[in-house]
């Protein structure tokens, strides 16, 4: 409700209002908090000079009571600018709403300060991203000017953004990903859009960048169960080329060691391995956050890492870490590849391989084993004379290398054996000869053989009483005459 009053021509300048009041005759019938019609006072003025100049108005804001007003009254409450108590020639206007008024509706404001609680984010494909909610310092939304939010270009697909609230949500699918978005994903690029909030009076933008990146997800080795020999670079065999092999027809020996040709060095991830996404993170590149918190990653900024434990066999718990990998072996961290000379013998024993880059990780598992060749073949016996007929054994003296080593010889006297598996040679000789033979023994395991030479003489036994002499290829031997361990004995006619 607005009041108005004029003061009074000319003519009667020095009459004008200074102390007065407003008053209203409010209802009440109809309304049950004010039961009675009543005058309230609208509005007080002392000393009020607004008037006092000619042809002077004035306006005046009356607060809204919330009621009904039908009439209005002025009440002089102090004499006029000229100290009198008469007012002439007055008037008096009250202009506006009478009862309860409607708000002024207040100009549309166009949008201003859009930004993102997230403004640099890194995501991971596959996986819900946290929802991103934006903020304005301003800007009418209503039906008449409704806010509405565009992005460019396009989000990858599996985002959206809510064209009402602004609302980034979704999850980055991989196998939906087209164009530039592609190799975006696959070398961990930074993403960037301009998002713009629009009510139809003016608008407002802000950018929104991101990183996305792809976890590791399958991960293997060209080799899984490999076999080297110490000091060799060469892979002696493995579970995958033993299978090549035999898809050519090869057949495994029954007394020797595997014989497939050596010709692999280094053992590597699987082409077909999903390793993520590759990252080379240039080091004027801000890092990206995590929930609005800045990334710390490891120096230097290359993506995808490797690292390997072994996971040591019993008697220890089956999560305790042996060492890294057998001696002379390196990984390398950046591409994954085991390779080197073994130096020592190392039992077969489960490594565990980890690929990660900043979003995820996923393991492999080898097996290895180094393992020492044969050598130093001796016996007991390394050149004797043996009785025929008699029983005779020669055990192994000695004999280094990593086992099972097992046994073998291409000839040995008849009635002779060798044991496979403890290289003792046994039996009783059923032949004569007439000077030493040498006799190749070979000690085996899976990755080499080494030999050495046995010298066995069979000899026959005779008595010398009345019997005469018995002669043998060329020699004469006395009836009562047996030959010893490394002598060579001939009879005589006497």
């Amino acid at each position: 409700t607005w009041g108005g009053t004029t003061r009074a021509r000319g003519d009667f300048d020095g009459a004008a209002l200074q102390d007065w009041e407003l008053w209203g005759y409010a209802d009440g019938a109809d309304d049950p908090s004010f039961r009675h019609r009543e005058w309230v006072l609208l509005s007080k003025h002392v000393k009020d000079a607004t008037l006092h100049r000619p042809w002077g108005t004035g306006v005046w804001k009356v607060a809204n009571l919330g009621r009904r007003v039908r009439s209005f009254r002025v009440v002089m409450t102090g004499p006029t600018r000229n100290g009198g108590h008469a007012l002439y020639c007055s008037g008096f206007d009250v202009f506006g709403q009478v009862g309860i008024p409607e708000k002024v509706k207040p100009l549309p404001v166009p949008p201003h300060g859009l930004r993102y609680e997230y403004d640099y984010e890194l995501y991971q494909t596959g996986e819900a991203i946290p929802a991103n909610r934006c903020e304005l310092d301003g800007g009418t939304d209503d039906e008449e000017n409704p806010m509405e939010f565009t992005v460019q270009p396009p989000l990858p697909e599996g985002l959206s953004l809510d064209p009402r609230t602004g609302e980034i949500t979704g999850t980055v699918l991989y196998s939906r990903l087209r164009g530039d978005l592609v190799p975006a994903v696959d070398l961990g690029r930074p993403l960037r859009f301009v998002v713009t909030a629009d009510n139809g009076v003016g608008c407002a933008e802000c950018e929104v960048q991101m990183v996305i990146m792809r976890a590791p997800q399958v991960f293997a080795y060209d080799h899984t169960d490999v076999t080297y020999q110490a000091g060799e670079k060469f892979i002696a065999f493995s579970t995958e080329t033993i299978k090549a092999a035999e898809e050519k027809k090869w057949k495994r020996p029954t007394d020797g060691p595997v014989d497939i040709a050596r010709t692999i060095q280094i053992n590597r991830p699987i082409k077909d391995s999903i390793l993520g996404t590759r990252v080379s993170w240039p080091s004027h590149e801000p890092l990206p956050s995590v929930r609005g918190v800045t990334v710390m990653w490891d120096e230097p900024h290359v993506w995808p890492k490797y690292s390997i434990r072994r996971r040591t066999p019993p008697p220890l718990p089956p999560d305790t870490d042996g060492p890294l990998l057998p001696d002379g072996l390196t990984l390398d961290p950046y591409s994954g590849k085991i390779q080197g000379v073994p130096e020592k013998e190392v039992e077969r024993g489960e490594w565990i391989v980890t690929v990660r880059n900043p979003v995820g990780e996923t393991d492999c598992v080898i097996h290895m084993r180094v393992m020492e060749p044969p050598k130093s073949l001796t016996y007991d016996f390394m050149e004797v004379v043996i009785d025929q007929g008699s029983p005779f054994r020669n055990e192994v003296a000695s004999c280094k290398g990593s086992g099972p080593i097992q046994y073998r010889a291409d000839a040995l006297p008849i009635g002779l054996l060798i044991d496979q598996q403890s290289g003792r040679i046994s039996g009783s000789p059923n032949q004569v000869d007439d000077d030493y033979e040498a006799y190749k023994v070979y000690a085996w395991n899976e990755v080499a053989e080494t030999k050495c030479e046995v010298r066995l003489w069979c000899s026959m036994v005779v008595e010398r009483k009345n019997a005469p002499l018995v002669k043998h290829v060329g020699r004469v031997v006395n009836k009562d005459v047996s030959a010893r361990v490394g002598l060579k004995v001939e009879g005589t006619e006497e």
